[in-house]
């Protein structure tokens, strides 16, 4: 019997988006590429250097922190199955994208 490899613990990629100001198109398709190859491989991904303040950031944590700690009543009220954008909550395991699987 061949042992199973180690598994490494997963990492996203973080990518610097920096190069999306800049006015040189090799800089921009480079933050493209990057993009790209990390939906391919992984299917998400960070990013760095993308000028949100750091306060701002806290304020939107704090504000999910909020949102999820209330009861589902409260959250089933803006549920995404009432938007015509298909926007709102939904719950885990509440959506399966590939038929015959199980829920994501």
């Amino acid at each position: 019997m061949i042992p199973a490899p180690e598994q490494q613990p997963a990492t996203l990629p973080v990518i610097d988006i920096a190069g999306l100001r800049s006015t040189d198109p090799r800089q921009r398709a480079a933050v493209g590429t990057a993009i790209r190859a990390a939906c391919i491989d992984s299917g998400f991904f960070l990013i760095s250097h993308h000028g949100i303040d750091a306060e701002l950031q806290a304020q939107v944590f704090a504000q999910a922190r909020h949102f999820f700690a209330q009861p589902d009543s409260v959250k089933r009220a803006v549920d995404k199955s009432r938007s015509i954008a298909n926007r709102g909550y939904e719950p885990l395991r509440g959506q399966t994208l590939e038929p015959g699987t199980a829920p994501d």
